[in-house]
């Protein structure tokens, strides 16, 4: 019995030890693809700040200018001015599509059918007959006031 646990237990020793190994070599080359990654970004972000700084040497406006003034002939550009915007007056929209037919003139009388009155209900949820009947709800006071609800 000592020796099957002696075994046992050496047998677990084992695949313990090639399991941390295991662990210890992928781990490895997770650090290193890291370090790859790390590098290329550190160099494309040198990269962008090159680019940016190119661009921004290519459009100083003084270059802009000359080279719009050495093209003129062939690009015809000219500088910006207050002329070259018109007033929002002059804009040509589309007209107003006609509205619907009314059906008012449907009604002749003062009176209207069952079907088409209107019920009004009171702020406590009760129907009401007069409109003229409905009170606003009372004036709660606000921070402006003071005075806080």
């Amino acid at each position: 019995m000592r020796t099957l646990l002696a075994l046992f237990t050496g047998l677990l020793v084992l695949l313990t030890g090639y399991w941390a190994y295991q662990q210890n070599y992928l781990t490895r080359l997770e650090v290193a693809e890291l370090e790859k990654v790390q590098r290329d970004l550190h160099m494309l972000r040198a990269r962008k700040e090159v680019l940016e700084v190119e661009w921004a040497y290519l459009n100083r406006p003084e270059r802009l200018r000359r080279l719009a003034d050495l093209n003129f002939e062939r690009l015809g550009l000219l500088p910006m001015s207050p002329d070259h915007f018109g007033d929002i007056d002059r804009i040509a929209y589309p007209p107003r599509p006609p509205l619907p037919p009314s059906n008012l003139d449907e009604f002749e009388s003062d009176e209207l059918d069952d079907s088409e009155l209107v019920l009004a209900v009171g702020l406590d949820g009760e129907v009401v007959d007069d409109i003229a009947t409905i009170q606003p709800p009372e004036q709660t006071p606000d921070a402006r006031d003071g005075q806080f609800p």
